[in-house]
């Protein structure tokens, strides 16, 4: 049996993406810092309003995951942890979309 036993998605404004990030890289030193780079907004265009990761996480990993949360609570910027939910359900609570590019070459 897996140790990885929740699902957990992230969401977090825009304007903190850099200290998310940098707070990520606390927790994941290899590529912590490329977290939140998955663009969202209320139309799914640009501009980007916040930007979420998902991850998987055992136990110890979500207890970790949570301390990031309340040290982001205090830094005054408050991320959306849901814990056990499913993507699409996060995406219909907050009223976001992700936005989707073109690549062209």
């Amino acid at each position: 049996m897996t140790r990885f036993v929740h699902r957990i998605v992230i969401v977090v404004p825009a304007a903190r993406q850099a200290a998310a990030n940098a707070l990520a890289q606390q927790i994941d030193p290899v590529g912590g810092d490329k977290t939140f780079t998955v663009p969202l907004s209320p139309t799914g265009a640009l501009p980007a309003t916040h930007y979420w990761c998902a991850t998987s996480a055992t136990v110890e990993g979500k207890g970790h995951i949570l301390s990031a949360e309340s040290a982001a609570k205090v830094a005054r910027w408050t991320p959306r942890v849901f814990i056990d939910t499913d993507p699409e359900t996060v995406l219909a609570t907050m009223g976001l979309k992700r936005i989707t590019t073109t690549v062209r070459g």
